[in-house]
């Protein structure tokens, strides 16, 4: 899953399970545990299986800068 967004969009959310599947029908899907490995957590919430990023925490970065 990959995502883009300039500081100047507006908040959005993200189904962490968008296109996820399991075999076993009667399972039950959903994201545990999420860690952020690399980056800063500013403007990213995890609720459920749903990640919420709001890219005007982003609007101190410089022209050409990038935040991973």
């Amino acid at each position: 899953m990959t995502s883009t967004a300039s500081e100047d969009d507006a908040a959005y959310s993200l189904d962490l399970l968008t296109n996820a599947s399991d075999a076993d029908s009667s399972d039950t899907l959903n994201v545990n545990n999420l860690t952020l490995v690399s980056g800063d957590a500013s403007g990213i919430t995890v609720s459920g299986n749903s990640l919420s990023i709001d890219p005007n925490t982003y609007n101190a970065l410089a022209v050409g800068e990038s935040e991973v």
